[in-house]
Order: structure tokens, then sequence, then C-alpha cells
């Protein structure tokens, strides 16, 4: 496993940094199933966190790169006993990868574009777009709108909240997900519903799930989206 440096410090990853001290391991249950992602070769996840979906992604044949630009979350993924095969950890912004164009079969970025404000979010959706290879795939998830922790702390902008924390986070709307993504063409966007009890009550998680692919030719051979 090789380490990379090439960002520096910001208010929003200290805040992480925080996180990660106080809480360690921040993320639970099952990863969820890759299956779109595998045999495309190189795979970037963004925002890494602990590595618990990094883990589900590495031990097969390609090398598997994991960003986060909190140095805490990456001391945690190195621990990870989970992560097999090629894996190399760069400590980086989403905003600016340091990645050449064309450079990923898949990018995976599961609970990060909510982390950013909406310039932030757009800038993070053109960088996957980039480093993406014509024909490669794109996986996302984050909170949607309904979502039962949805207005909790300082609202920021519309849907955005900053937690007492210091951390940004911003509840989707299917439509705000393809207008983000409207470079990359969508196998599928769709909300996921689950009930949890919080201090003795019913309440629900909602959260927006999607697949893109590149187009590799967005006039002549434009993907089939899968019924």
């Amino acid at each position: 496993m090789r380490d990379k440096y090439l960002m520096r410090g910001s208010r929003s990853s200290k805040a992480w940094d925080r996180a990660y001290t106080n809480r360690a391991r921040l993320w639970a249950g099952t990863p969820p199933d890759l299956l779109l992602v595998r045999g495309r070769g190189r795979v970037l996840e963004i925002g890494c966190g602990d590595g618990r979906l990094l883990a589900a992604s590495s031990g097969g044949q390609g090398e598997v790169v994991g960003i986060d630009f909190s140095g805490n979350a990456l001391a945690l993924c190195r621990r990870n006993p989970g992560l097999t095969g090629r894996v190399d950890l760069c400590l980086a912004d989403a905003l600016h990868l340091p990645f050449s164009d064309n450079s990923f079969g898949a990018v995976l970025a599961h609970h990060v574009v909510g982390h950013a404000d909406a310039k932030g979010r757009e800038a993070i959706a053109l960088e996957i777009a980039r480093v993406l290879v014509p024909g490669g795939v794109f996986s996302f998830r984050d909170f949607a709108v309904g979502d039962m922790r949805e207005g909790s702390g300082t609202r920021v902008e519309e849907g955005s909240y900053e937690r007492s924390g210091g951390i940004l986070v911003h509840y989707f709307r299917i439509p705000e997900i393809e207008a983000l993504f409207s470079m990359l063409f969508p196998i599928f966007i769709r909300e996921s519903e689950w009930p949890v009890r919080l201090r003795g009550r019913l309440a629900s998680r909602i959260e927006v799930e999607a697949e893109f692919v590149k187009r590799p030719d967005p006039v002549e051979n434009p993907p089939i989206c899968p019924q």
C-alpha cells in the first residue's frame, strides 16, 4: 500500500479530522453491491474514510485508489484489515483531483458530494467526469430530502445544513442529481428508504443512489439504459 500527500489543510478537513478522532470508525453496516464497477480496471473511491467501501472494492486484478482529505481517516484506512490487493491511498481534495484525464474505469462517491457547498458539488461532478475513461462508470450515494436528519444544524444553503462540529450536509432531490451529473449518462437514479429507531421512536433514513456511465461517443454510440 502506498500513500501520497497532495493536499493542504482546510476548515472542512479539520472538522473531519476531529470527527474521526472523537468517534474513530464512523461508518457501519454492510457495504453495497459493487458488481457494476468490478472488471472496470482502475477504480477510484472519493472520500474513502476508514476504508469500509474501499475494502469491498479491493482484492481484484486492478488497482484501487482511495482519496480523503482527512489525515485521520487515512490513518484508520491504512489499518483496515479488509484491504487486499493493490491499494493506493492519497490525501487529496475532491474539488481538485490529482489525476490525469481519463484515468479510471470506475469512480465511487458515497456520502461525499453532499458534504460540499453548491459550487463545490459542481466542481466535484466535473472532476469525476474528467477522470473517468469513456465508457467508465460512476457510483453515487447521498442522503435525500425527507431524511430524518434533514434540518439538523444551521441552514447555510437550500437543502444544506452545517452541524455543530462544522461538517456540512446537503440533502438531494433526484432532479438535482440529474442536473449535477448531466455530462454523464444515467443508468439508474432512485431513492431508497428504511426505518431506524431513534430515542425509542421510528424514523426514516432516505438515500438517493445512482449509477452513471461516461459516454464513449455521445452522438454515434449512446449507451443503452438497462431495464
